[in-house]
């Protein structure tokens, strides 16, 4: 017995030291997540979406009644049916049940220092922010503040996560991996959509690139389906790659078994999902209800006032253009366009060279926003972050993703100003420019890629 205690004693002892050790050799890395944390959590209450309160008004009929017949439920206070994914839409619910959560650890921690008189007025602080925590951020309004930080707060670990990727794949490469985490971590572009808006592209970019990256020559590529899937049923943004994805998998002589395999267990991933929403048959419920729901609820229109090439013929945030035959056409031109982008971003595509799968989603992706219409500004993020993973590989590219990634921050900016800049807001004139920036930078780097990719050796190619 005795032996058997000191060869456990010694386990938990080599695991401390394991641990220490690690803490010591990444200190640097943990202290600027830690930091790019709690700077995400600090400013998290500054600003308050509307998109948040609708989410929210979702969140909460689910955490009464349950997720079942959320989306056939009529009699919202928002005016907003719910319209977005139901994986999303079980975040919106965990927000609240994480709400719950914490007040009952905030309350019980602050009865144990009342009742143990462990110096109370010491932490008058805590008292205060454990109300605000549950107080309601509109008057006569069941919308918590907390719920604020609690649907935002998937958002901002979304972030560390994605900074840990490039961090990986930094250290995978052998490149200084500092210049590229902090630049995620600390520039405006990223905190500004998760913190202070609170959207999901970053949680739904983690899933979306690592299924990209699985099939680099993976043994568990089977798993990249399934990956896809999640990023799609969190925000179906990456719809537009599915040609992309699956050229990819061909390209990269992955097995048709494997796609099958995954394929099949991304269905039932996705069907399994749906079920918790409807006792209807879910694949009828997806294609007959679901779809309409997700994708024909707004009318169709050329821009969101998203700074891309219809911006420059188009102002207001709804369009200057209504009419049904002008969308349609322009509608159609997206098309084309995205067609050739498509085939332009098929060209770069290498066998296991995982810099030009993310060439190649830069391309698709940015020209995508750029092109199609009814693009909203934060839909750019897969195109912005995927510019940065490739700049890991091609160190020149990086100063095209500090000019775009800019742009992009002023983009969502004029659509959600956080904090006054007068001169930005309604300017037409800088709207027009930001958008002539984007469409020539985007057009620049692409021809630099394709000459890097097609025109150079491969001894130039991996030459930094």
């Amino acid at each position: 017995m005795s032996s058997q205690l000191t060869f456990e004693l010694y386990n938990n002892f080599v695991l401390a030291i394991k641990i220490s050790t690690f803490f010591k050799k990444h200190r640097l890395l943990i202290s600027l997540f830690f930091i790019a944390f709690i700077f995400r959590l600090a400013i998290s209450p500054l600003s308050t979406h509307g998109d948040l309160t609708t989410q929210a008004e979702w969140g909460g009929w689910m955490y009464k009644n349950g997720p079942m017949g959320l989306y056939d439920w009529n009699q919202w206070i928002s005016g907003y049916w719910p319209n977005h994914p139901p994986l999303i839409s079980l975040v919106y619910l965990w927000a609240y049940q994480f709400h719950s959560f914490l007040m009952m650890c905030f309350s019980n921690l602050g009865n144990f220092i009342a009742l143990n008189r462990l110096a109370p007025t010491k932490f008058l602080w805590f008292f205060a922010f454990t109300k605000w925590f549950g107080e309601a951020h509109f008057e006569n309004s069941y919308f918590l503040k907390g719920i604020v930080l609690c649907i935002k707060f998937p958002m901002i670990i979304a972030d560390i996560i994605i900074a840990l990727i490039v961090y990986y794949l930094c250290k995978k490469n052998h490149v200084d991996w500092k210049k590229y985490v902090l630049a995620f971590l600390f520039l405006p572009f990223s905190w500004y959509l998760s913190a202070l808006w609170g959207q999901s592209d970053q949680l739904s970019f983690i899933f979306l690139i690592l299924s990209f990256i699985l099939l680099n020559g993976s043994k568990k590529s089977w798993l990249s389906p399934l990956l896809f899937a999640i990023s799609i049923n969190l925000k179906p943004t990456g719809l537009i790659l599915v040609p992309l994805y699956l050229w990819i998998w061909f390209r990269q002589r992955q097995s048709i078994m494997k796609l099958f395999f995954g394929g099949t267990i991304a269905i039932l991933f996705t069907v399994f999902i749906v079920s918790l929403f409807t006792s209807k048959p879910p694949i009828n419920y997806i294609f007959h209800e679901l779809y309409t729901r997700i994708f024909l609820t707004l009318k169709p229109i050329i821009t969101v006032d998203s700074l891309n090439f219809w911006r420059l013929f188009v102002s207001g945030k709804d369009a200057a253009i209504t009419d049904d035959l002008v969308i349609q056409k322009i509608t159609i031109l997206g098309y084309i366009a995205y067609f050739f982008v498509s085939i332009v971003s098929f060209s770069v595509v290498k066998y296991k060279k995982i810099q030009s799968i993310f060439a190649s989603l830069f391309i698709s992706a940015f020209g995508g926003w750029l092109f199609l219409t009814s693009m909203h500004e934060r839909y750019l993020f897969i195109g912005i972050a995927s510019l940065l993973l490739l700049s890991i590989y091609r160190s020149k590219y990086f100063p095209y993703f500090i000019v775009l990634s800019t742009i992009y921050l002023i983009g969502m900016y004029l659509v959600f100003p956080a904090i006054p800049i007068p001169f930005l807001e309604n300017n037409q004139i800088f709207s027009w420019l930001f958008s002539l920036v984007n469409i020539l930078t985007y057009l620049v780097l692409t021809r630099q890629i394709l000459k890097d990719f097609h025109l150079l050796s491969v001894s130039r190619l991996y030459k930094r």
